[in-house]
């Protein structure tokens, strides 16, 4: 949610010719990290590990939206650095979950 957070920030720092382009594809990408971990955690089976994908796809995203904003002049880099330290822990924390949900349950006895 901190990486929501941020990002809404950056998305309010760019022009307003932006508010409907990389400002809207920002906070999107942004909400649905979370959104996916939490519709993921409500699933009962094993294929929640899918949600986990489309958050780290979403992560992705971002990033690469924060590269473009740099890149263009809408906000430089030290205006990012926060946002992209949060994604890099985030893409961390995505990535362990990842791997534990791909390792085959144990059974009683096994």
């Amino acid at each position: 949610m901190s990486l929501v957070e941020e990002s809404y920030r950056i998305a309010a720092r760019l022009p307003a010719w932006e508010r409907y382009n990389l400002s809207s594809q920002i906070r999107a990408a942004a909400t649905s990290i979370p959104a996916n971990i939490a519709e993921g955690h409500g699933s009962v089976h094993r294929r929640q590990y899918l949600y986990v994908i489309i958050a780290e796809s979403s992560l992705r995203e971002l990033q690469t939206h924060l590269e473009n904003a740099i890149r263009v002049k809408h906000i430089n880099a030290a205006e990012a650095a926060e946002a992209t330290r949060i994604a890099a822990e985030v893409g961390r924390l995505l990535g362990g979950l990842h791997r534990a949900l791909k390792r085959p349950k144990k059974g009683p006895g096994k």
